[in-house]
């Protein structure tokens, strides 16, 4: 198993033993404030396995269908709050998450056109998940260390899930302004080992005064723009593996 998936595995046992619990708890005439639960987290299980999979046969709409089971997740986790509250239906909310759940998935994969840009939107989605469900537990009326404690709760999941966010983003930032700063150096220091002056003969133009010229002059002559750019490329070339590398590493952890 790659490391990459040990997290995603995971959580997906996570979900997978919590709807277990709550889906047997809320057995028969149960607590229904259990069952919407359960059934939300079977929605973050299918999610979790479905992307394993995807990803691990290379199929595709991989980002789609991992947003479209957690916005069910999300649904029916909101369902169960309200109920704390009040009695509401389950089954009609989720049919209509699940007809709009689905262009929704959609656009977002369209439009993050980077992985880490797919992250920062699906997680972002989360955290405003999150902080909902937590407004629905604590505007209910009823009074109880659970219903405070699930609040607080929900409300730190959708803490660390804008917290994720703000890292995730400042990240991308310090890595490609950090990526951009080597290049500069690796450029800037062979252009100093290779700076150049103009030759003397092109300077003043006569053979006779060339070495004269070279002999007096007190410092080098800046050079034109079109060798310094041939020093750059030069430059370039001869640091391409360092640059190579460090945009691999860029790449990768952005």
């Amino acid at each position: 198993m790659e490391l990459s998936s040990v997290g995603p595995v995971v959580q997906a046992v996570g979900a997978g033993l919590l709807a277990v619990i709550f889906l047997y708890l809320s057995r028969g005439k149960g607590n229904r404030v259990l069952g919407a639960a359960g059934v939300g987290w079977l929605f973050l299980f299918a999610a979790m396995t479905s992307a394993l999979f995807f990803h691990r046969f290379g199929v595709r709409f991989e980002r789609e269908i991992l947003l479209y089971f957690k916005l069910l997740f999300l649904v029916a986790l909101s369902i169960a709050a309200i109920r704390m509250d009040r009695e509401v239906s389950l089954f009609k909310p989720l049919a209509v998450a699940a007809i709009a759940a689905l262009p929704i998935s959609l656009l977002v994969a369209r439009v993050a056109v980077s992985e880490q840009r797919f992250y920062q939107i699906h997680v972002g989605i989360l955290a405003v998940g999150w902080l909902l469900i937590s407004v629905f537990i604590f505007q209910s009326p009823r009074a109880g260390l659970g219903r405070q404690f699930s609040g607080l709760l929900a409300l730190l999941s959708a803490g660390v899930q804008f917290a994720a966010v703000v890292v995730s983003s400042t990240a991308g930032a310090m890595t490609a302004s950090i990526f951009v700063s080597v290049i500069a150096w690796a450029v800037a220091t062979s252009i100093e080992r290779l700076r150049a002056t103009i030759p003397p003969k092109e300077l003043k133009r006569s053979a006779s005064r060339a070495r004269v010229y070279a002999w007096t002059a007190d410092s080098p002559v800046a050079t034109p723009h079109g060798f310094v750019c041939l020093i750059t490329a030069a430059a370039g070339s001869s640091n391409s593996s360092t640059i190579r590398a460090a945009a691999s590493r860029s790449s990768r952890l952005v």
